[in-house]
């Protein structure tokens, strides 16, 4: 089935108006894009006037043997036939592979057919400008300008299937076999247009000329590769006649590039009429044909027929596991059905993981196992976190991660990273878990204090307003997209900060805690931001730490929730560290601190106590930023020593600059 031979890469092509194209100059290349729902173009590249030496590379991109199709069609560049229909077959056996680019060959407006594959490549290659829609329900535009070139040169027959395909997905069949019976003869020969004549037929109910076409067909490529395809039509042209079991059953005959598609209608049939045994063998021997046609509908259908009508899961799995092994990397990998069938009767851990590790292996990047392939690394992840393997459960959480685009999914990562907490970290959790409760907690608590002042306290007031406009603007800075999400948070985010800063320091003043921060406040500010440098440069030689699973997962998420912009410019990094540390001193230091003293009175034990609970929650926190968890614990709790200390002697806005002095050297220094 295979030739054999090292795969080729595509020859660059120039045109020259009124000839055939020469590989004699390298032109420009594009990556192919890993994820594209479907382009117009895209179907319109099956629609080619081939060659009658294609047949055979057409037929190995049918059934997916791309290594094969790729040498054919190179051979056939090469042959006297007109090398256009090999090199567009070329281009477009390259797109569907994703180990070769699709080149982008040069415009030529003075040659129709050049020009034509200049449009195709642009499409096939992902280039900037070029947009993809859904092909199944978005027409070709009329003034677009690969129709217009179709108007100009109406010998390019396959825009006229790509069209007529465009009008059988609408339902819109009539129209569809009107346009295809105007060229008819003209595309006679051109397999693909051939083939959607018959298909079109076939919609229409026109089952005589159905019948009468195919077998023209039949006769016509009596000696070609592709004979097998049009007598297969044939006989789904019989499938609302009589004699259709007649002539399937007399299809067995046929040779292995077709006879699995017959087995495979006939073993549907057999499951319909409740006869499993024959069912079963004729799934056998489609699967064993192996050929890309029926192989991997054979093999889901058969596990089916196992699980749902025999109830033995078991022997379901083997059928997963026979094509995973045979077909997987050959084809397309069959590995997240096997895994879902596997997760959901309970299989062990350990066989979940085994045919997760296959169907990633057995990935070959290809549009169609793509969108799975993030279900598989989920489902491993999964497994690999219930036999507590959460190293290697992050890992592929973390190649998901990178692989996400939406923010729902964004966020069933973190929802997964939280799950492998639980078994890895529980205690980092269960901190985590208290502290932000806490936290959801001080604003209320803060609302009925702030209804309880007996007066109102200007200067509270003044620095509740600067600091809560100063973390305002620099949300802005921070924002990558200012919508709906950002003002809700925003307008939450700021009256909360100006109710707790205002509550906290009038708080405060009424229990007699007056600090003046002058010019021995800043230098012991910088004493403070020294100290707490070299505290973490200390903690660094023990260990370097590196960002934790979680961490990496959260940055992904949009910035108007106050995730921190790990990647971009300094200056919004810095912004957010800034706002980071004036909104951190006034809910964990401020207000803890100004309630102790409203309820057990001015004391140096109780300002003590209640820093020193404030400082390990918010140091708890910090734990699972980086990896090791209690390397950030450790920083965060000498810094917040040295903070509260601080804030003993020099009041508020000492401890809010010197945590504001050391976020930014941070960021200025890495």
């Amino acid at each position: 089935m295979n030739p054999g031979g090292k795969v080729q890469k595509i020859p660059v092509f120039r045109y020259e108006s009124g000839h055939e194209p020469r590989p004699d100059t390298v032109g420009t290349t594009c990556e192919r894009p890993e994820m594209i729902s479907g382009a117009l173009a895209l179907i319109g590249a099956a629609f080619l006037k081939f060659s009658p030496a294609c047949d055979t590379a057409y037929m190995y991109r049918l059934d997916h043997q791309f290594d094969s199709a790729r040498i054919s069609y190179s051979e056939a560049l090469r042959s006297p036939s007109r090398p256009l229909d090999a090199l567009i077959g070329l281009m477009f056996t390259a797109w569907q592979d994703p180990a070769d680019t699709v080149a982008v060959f040069p415009p030529d407006t003075t040659n129709a057919a050049a020009h034509f594959l200049h449009l195709y490549s642009k499409y096939l290659s992902g280039s900037e400008g070029v947009e993809f829609v859904s092909f199944d329900r978005t027409p070709l535009p009329e003034d677009s300008e690969l129709a217009s070139l179709f108007h100009r040169d109406s010998s390019l027959l396959h825009s006229v299937a790509f069209r007529a395909w465009l009008l059988r997905r609408k339902y819109q069949t009539t129209q569809a076999l009107a346009s295809l019976k105007s060229v008819r003869e003209r595309g006679l020969g051109n397999p693909v247009f051939d083939l959607e004549y018959v298909d079109a037929l076939v919609a229409s109910g026109e089952w005589v000329e159905a019948d009468s076409e195919c077998r023209r067909l039949m006769a016509l490529y009596a000696r070609r590769p592709l004979h097998g395809l049009f007598r297969l039509r044939w006989i789904e042209s019989h499938k609302k006649l009589k004699d259709y079991d007649t002539l399937l059953t007399a299809a067995l005959d046929m040779p292995a590039p077709w006879k699995d598609d017959v087995l495979l209608n006939l073993a549907e049939q057999s499951w319909s009429r409740k006869d499993t045994a024959l069912a079963i063998r004729y799934y056998q021997e489609a699967l064993e044909l192996g050929w890309n046609n029926s192989t991997r509908p054979s093999a889901q259908r058969l596990a089916l027929l196992y699980r749902h009508d025999m109830k033995d899961v078991s022997s379901a799995l083997r059928v997963y596991e026979k094509y995973e092994k045979a077909y997987g990397r050959r084809y397309e990998s069959i590995g997240r059905e096997w895994v879902k069938m596997a997760d959901e009767d309970e299989m062990p851990d350990s066989y979940i993981s085994y045919a997760c590790r296959m169907a990633i292996e057995n990935d070959k990047g290809t549009r169609a196992v793509y969108y799975g392939v993030r279900d598989i690394r989920r489902a491993w992840a999964k497994s690999l976190i219930r036999v507590g393997h959460t190293g290697e459960a992050f890992t592929q959480l973390d190649i998901v991660r990178a692989q996400t685009v939406s923010r729902i999914e964004r966020l069933e990562n973190v929802f997964w990273v939280a799950l492998a907490y639980v078994v890895w970290q529980p205690p980092v959790l269960t901190a985590w878990t208290l502290t932000y409760l806490l936290s959801i907690l001080v604003f209320p608590l803060a609302l009925v204090y702030f209804f309880r002042l007996p007066a109102e306290d200007s200067t509270a007031r003044r620095a509740a307003i600067v600091v809560s406009s100063a973390i305002l603007i620099l949300q802005f800075v921070t924002a990558d997209v200012i919508n709906t999400n950002f003002w809700s948070w925003t307008i939450f985010s700021a009256l909360r900060n100006f109710v707790v800063i205002y509550t906290a320091l009038a708080l405060l003043s009424i229990a007699g805690f007056q600090r003046r921060m002058g010019f021995s406040g800043m230098l012991e500010t910088l004493l403070v931001v020294a100290l707490g440098g070299l505290w973490t440069r200390f903690l660094i030689q023990v260990e370097t730490p590196d960002l934790s699973p979680v961490m990496k997962t959260i940055s992904d998420m949009p910035s108007e929730f106050g995730m921190p912009p790990l990647e971009g410019p300094p200056q919004k990094a810095l912004a957010y560290v800034v706002a980071a540390a004036f909104t951190e001193e006034s809910i964990c230091r401020l207000l803890p601190a100004a309630i102790a003293a409203r309820a057990f009175g001015l004391r140096r034990n109780v300002l003590t106590a209640a820093l020193t609970l404030s400082t390990l929650a918010w140091a708890a926190a910090h734990a699972g930023t980086v990896s090791p968890e209690w390397w950030k614990f450790a920083q965060v709790s000498g810094l917040g020593a040295l903070l509260s200390v601080l804030f003993v002697r020099r009041g508020f806005w000492a401890c809010l600059a010197a945590h504001a002095l050391f976020n930014a050297a941070a960021v200025l220094v890495e």
